[in-house]
């Protein structure tokens, strides 16, 4: 009988601590974290996935990426891709980087992020397509630090 409260204790414990540290991490197959950014910066890789040259486009204004951030909240598929990462969008709190969403395009066209040391893909829309390539016509080359 002891065994058995022993037992029940230590699984309601575990439970409790659980589904508090779950709570808490806002995880739920996204990232929601990107939901609080209030601006962003997309790179796009000159010749993917060689992320050595690339340009940069500033988004001052999330509201317009609102389609790439509900993509980037639907239904994640846990596993590596065979796609080949063509940049990266950086989400900002003021001056707090929140989180990184990778992006492919072509045939492959999804979104990607790592959380917990595990990859999660997730097919990309029309819409955030179209955010992806209007960017792209406005990204410059870093400025020089010489």
């Amino acid at each position: 009988m002891i065994r058995i409260k022993v037992f029940a204790a230590i699984f309601i414990v575990y439970s409790f601590s659980f589904s508090t540290f779950s709570c808490k991490s806002g995880f739920k197959n996204g990232i929601s974290e990107i939901r609080s950014a209030d601006s962003a910066t997309i790179i796009y890789y000159d010749r993917p996935p060689d992320n050595r040259f690339f340009k940069i486009a500033r988004i001052p204004q999330l509201s317009s990426l609102n389609a790439l951030i509900e993509d980037s909240n639907s239904g994640a598929l846990k596993g590596g891709s065979r796609c080949e990462t063509y940049g990266k969008i950086y989400f900002y709190r003021g001056t707090e980087q929140v989180y990184i969403v990778y992006f492919s395009e072509g045939n492959c066209s999804e979104l990607s992020y790592i959380r917990n040391g595990e990859k999660y893909t997730v097919p990309m829309g029309d819409a955030s397509r179209e955010i992806l390539e209007k960017y792209k016509t406005l990204a410059r080359e870093p400025l020089s630090r010489e």
